[in-house]
């Protein structure tokens, strides 16, 4: 799946439009575009980090808001 479409399904995902609302899949979708230097999956994932919406299953074991890597990101 390309970066745009990466970050198009998270931003569906986060808003619940045409699909469930998941936010940890979300953000899921936002990691893998931004890892590949997409800014709009860049931004979406600084979003969820702000908002505390990264699982905690992830490798930063982040469940709250986390300020530092939403401004990493």
């Amino acid at each position: 799946m390309c970066i745009y479409q990466q970050a198009n399904l998270a931003e569906m995902l986060l808003s619940g439009d045409g699909i469930a609302k998941n936010e940890s899949e979300a953000s899921a979708w936002y990691a893998a575009a931004a890892q590949q230097d997409f800014t709009d999956g860049m931004l979406g994932l600084g979003g969820c980090y702000e908002r505390g919406e990264v699982p905690s299953d992830s490798p930063d074991d982040v469940s709250e808001p986390n300020l530092a890597l939403a401004s990493f990101w």
